[in-house]
């Protein structure tokens, strides 16, 4: 764009003009274009004509058009992932007018710092000393795949992502360790020791509370659930760190989401190994707790305010509001008797149900409330002049159901109807028919 305006929301306000900048249109299924009736997602790069600018000390700004997540999300999560003691962008609220629109016109917008160096900078203590290796893309090691204990996690043959050098964020990244560590997951997963196995390249304790804070937040578009939205940043300490990325939709949006992950080689892993998934359900103990402390609904509850106050919510933005308390609150109440229900070691969480004992989708799963008294023998089948077969040839008692009906005379009277598996007591789902 030929000139980017910026004006603070200090009073008095005084617009600056910084000139010529790049603007890229951003996102996946949010990728909008820019005309006269869409609203995009945008980058800005401030130095890409002018070097060395800084917009507020930053190079790099992301418009989030809240489209996918509402105005809410995107900052909300964010700030929670920081209150509860995760890295996590800074954010804030901005209007976005341009002359595709027309004069006139400003879009609220949530705007959402880059990961960039500005922000390995402030979490610098939390990354050894910084992170001079970032990457960000939309996969799973090694490109995906879905192994787990006694094979490996991967496809033999299979290239490296980190060959893109597209995904790195830090102008140049050095991938020679974040390439030892996919090699380490190419080996079988072992019944025990994974934890230990990877200690020397995972922050565990930061990846324990990641997977948990991304549950309790319901960030269904990530690492674990997609793999989708992926920010994996090496740091200063030679260790790996996941980042949330792209949260627009959380907090209810995907519905309530399973603690377990099948979309990250890590989490997989981890999962297999009793010891470490055990480590994982201490660490949400805690992150529980703190999210019960911190009042997450009065969070919400100034954030709309504020937005009311600038006159920065939309149509629907009622509703989202009442969406976003209503999981919130679904939450606090039921976070810990989830949690308890995973220690169990038998618990099935939207969108699937327990099936004998198995996580299934609903309409895979058909069972008759058991167990089903056993039925008659079937009757004996007659031939065309009415003679009925021998007895011997009846059908014999059957596990449920009804008397058989009479066969023909070759086949006979067949069996009553069987009953299907057995459900438990504790099914947590309607029962579908046999």
């Amino acid at each position: 764009v030929d000139h980017l305006f910026l004006t603070t929301a200090a009073d008095p306000s005084q617009p600056t003009d910084y000139g010529k900048v790049q603007a890229k249109v951003v996102g996946g299924w949010s990728r909008f274009p820019w005309e006269s009736n869409t609203i995009p997602n945008l980058n800005i790069d401030a130095d890409q004509f002018v070097e060395g600018q800084r917009i507020a000390e930053y190079e790099h700004l992301r418009f989030s058009n809240g489209q996918r997540g509402s105005i809410f999300r995107d900052n909300l999560a964010y700030t929670l992932y920081r209150e509860l003691g995760y890295t996590a962008p800074l954010t804030t609220f901005a209007w976005v007018s341009g002359n595709v629109w027309g004069p006139g016109v400003s879009i609220p917008y949530a705007l959402v710092e880059r990961y960039k160096r500005k922000f390995c900078d402030r979490y610098s203590e939390e990354f050894g000393g910084g992170c001079p290796n970032m990457w960000e893309y939309a996969s799973d090691f090694n490109g995906g795949g879905w192994g787990g204990k006694g094979i490996p996690i991967f496809a033999a043959g299979q290239s490296s992502i980190f060959d893109d050098p597209n995904i790195c964020q830090m102008g140049t990244c050095d991938a020679t360790r974040v390439k030892m560590l996919e090699a380490q997951l190419l080996e079988p997963v072992p019944a025990e020791g994974f934890k230990a196995l990877l200690s020397e390249y995972v922050d565990w304790p930061a990846f324990h509370r990641f997977q948990c804070v991304s549950w309790v937040l319901g960030a269904g578009d990530d690492t674990f659930h997609g793999p989708n939205n992926v920010v994996l940043v090496e740091g200063d300490d030679g260790l790996f760190r996941f980042l949330p990325y792209s949260v627009d939709l959380s907090l209810g949006a995907s519905g309530v989401l399973d603690l377990r992950g099948w979309g990250n080689a890590i989490g997989r892993g981890c999962q297999e190994d009793e010891s470490c998934w055990s480590d994982t359900l201490d660490v949400c103990e805690d992150v529980i707790a703190d999210f019960k402390e911190l009042d997450p609904r009065g969070y919400l509850k100034r954030m709309n305010a504020t937005l009311k106050a600038n006159g920065m919510l939309r149509t629907g933005d009622d509703r989202n509001y009442q969406d976003i308390d209503n999981y919130l609150a679904d939450r606090l109440l039921n976070l810990s008797d989830d949690l308890e229900q995973y220690r169990g070691g038998n618990y099935c969480q939207e969108p699937y149900v327990n099936c004998n004992g198995k996580c299934m989708f609903p309409q895979e799963c058909s069972c008759n409330p058991g167990p089903i008294p056993g039925g008659e023998a079937g009757a004996p089948g007659k031939d065309d002049m009415g003679v009925a077969a021998p007895v011997g040839m009846g059908g014999a008692a059957a596990t449920g159901g009804g008397k058989g009906a009479g066969g023909d005379i070759i086949g006979a009277g067949g069996d009553g109807g069987g009953g299907g598996p057995v459900c438990p007591k504790n099914i947590n789902y309607a029962l579908s028919p046999q």
